[in-house]
């Protein structure tokens, strides 16, 4: 289980808002790379398709991005795939290694397991070595997704080939939730049913039958199709990349519409099962200009890497639609986008001052950050009693305002005024603020060195709700 004592304010929906005034909550952007793609097919077989339903992960005891993509012929003749492997000390500049798998490769999984959308993760709770690293594939054409299992992410054995009962063509999630231990899947259940389905499983062995959790909003064109989705656990939350396929109007194939392009959208979920989306048309990740590399589709890897100062977004772009045939020429390359941590989301204040009261909430010891950019404008804080009045030594007037732009924000009040008049009752913050962006709120609970990616939701409802439980 996940122990986190850290609790943040994010800004998905309106939960954690008594009221706002003057806030607009808008969506936040991945900057992409400006040296992109940074892979590129380029051995024979790659085949010109370095695709991204794939995986990549960062050992922080290694120092050491490593990928995991997979290839297809398809252009001609009956289609080859291979699962390749490559790793990077700067997630930016990519070797493909020799290994011994299939000798003077980077093979992992050679043709007879025909790949087809694989996730891994790797699972530091495992007590086996030999079952670190787990691998979901639906191979070749099969009813089934199947499970394999690796000490070292390059020698996989295969545990079970029905692992789960759903066949998948599209990419798989996966991920171990850090808070239930329980694994956790998504696909779409049979070829051709463009929505999204869950399985779970308390042992990577037994797995539920998929359930529906995720169909297309009804804000969404007609034309458009949910290809999958690629799910993260980001603190109390779920966070879903959604594969949006966008078919023509001139395509009329059937439900099984064969033209459009791809991009990403954003989800989020409390559990697992039912997600949402506050920017429904206004995709995370878009599609690069017309003519560029990525201008046709993108799809996202499994996971986002998670670094102290940012998250990278890897995915795989092209420059042509879904419906083959491909020109050879037209390669499908790995490229990575930027975003500022907690930058899911964030609530804007404008020239006139904006304010908002959240809801209780308590702390067991004091400090607060607030990850914002403030460059062009300020941010003031209060805290307050449960009514929403202020506590003394808290009030507005007092506050040290935020004028910079930075991630960890400390607020502080003028002439040290008591803390311990905080601790373990209902408080609020009332915010003020003009011409600034405020991405999250974090107390931090006297957790050593927190981390922005690790803290628990808030129970507004009852904000001693820990404390209780913890009395009982």
């Amino acid at each position: 289980m996940d122990n986190s004592k850290t609790q943040k304010f994010m800004f998905f929906d309106d939960w954690p808002f008594e009221y706002r005034r003057g806030f607009e909550r808008k969506q936040g952007y991945p900057v992409k790379y400006a040296g992109n793609p940074i892979v590129k097919p380029e051995l024979p077989h790659e085949f010109g398709r370095t695709s991204l339903y794939g995986t990549i992960l960062y050992d922080e005891e290694l120092k050491l991005f490593k990928m995991w993509y997979p290839t297809f012929s398809g252009l001609k003749g009956p289609t080859v795939s291979y699962l390749c492997y490559a790793e990077s000390e700067d997630g930016i500049s990519w070797i493909k290694p020799d290994l011994d798998v299939v000798k003077g490769t980077n093979i992992v999984l050679d043709k007879e397991h025909q790949v087809r959308g694989q996730t891994i993760i790797y699972d530091k709770k495992e007590a086996d070595p030999e079952r670190r690293y787990k691998l979901l594939v639906r191979p070749g054409h099969i009813p089934y997704t199947c499970s394999y299992v690796s000490p070292d992410g390059i020698h996989w054995k295969m545990l079970d080939s029905q692992a789960i009962n759903g066949n998948s063509d599209s990419h798989i999630g996966l991920i171990r939730h850090p808070e239930t231990d329980q694994y956790m899947a998504t696909m779409r259940k049979i070829k051709g049913d463009r929505r999204v389905w869950l399985s779970t499983s308390n042992d990577f062995e037994h797995w539920t039958d998929p359930v529906l959790v995720k169909e297309l909003p009804v804000e969404q064109s007609m034309q458009t199709q949910i290809y999958g989705m690629q799910i993260s656990y980001y603190g109390a939350y779920i966070l879903g990349c959604v594969s949006y396929y966008n078919t023509f109007e001139d395509d009329l194939e059937g439900w099984g519409k064969m033209d459009g392009t791809m991009d990403i959208g954003l989800a989020y979920s409390r559990g697992g099962y039912c997600w949402h989306e506050d920017f429904v048309n206004d995709r995370f990740i878009k599609l690069g200009e017309e003519g560029s590399w990525d201008c046709g589709m993108i799809s996202p890897s499994s996971h986002p890497i998670l670094l102290e100062d940012k998250i990278l977004y890897y995915y795989a772009g092209m420059p042509y639609h879904h419906k083959p045939p491909y020109n050879e020429r037209d390669l499908q390359c790995i490229g990575m986008a930027v975003l500022r941590p907690d930058g899911f989301c964030y609530i804007e204040a404008k020239e006139s001052q904006a304010e908002l009261l959240t809801r209780n909430f308590y702390i067991d010891e004091y400090g607060f950050e607030m990850n914002a950019d403030a460059a062009n404008g300020e941010i003031s804080v209060e805290v307050c009693d449960s009514d929403g009045n202020a506590i003394e030594g808290f009030e507005f007037e007092n506050f040290h305002k935020i004028k910079t732009d930075s991630c960890h924000h400390v607020l502080s009040w003028d002439n040290s005024p008591d803390t311990s008049v905080l601790l373990l009752r209902a408080i609020r913050f009332k915010i003020k603020a003009v011409n600034a962006k405020i991405y999250s709120v974090t107390m931090i609970n006297g957790e050593e060195n927190p981390r922005y990616w690790k803290f628990k939701e808030i129970h507004y409802a009852d904000p001693l709700f820990d404390k209780n439980i913890k009395d009982a």
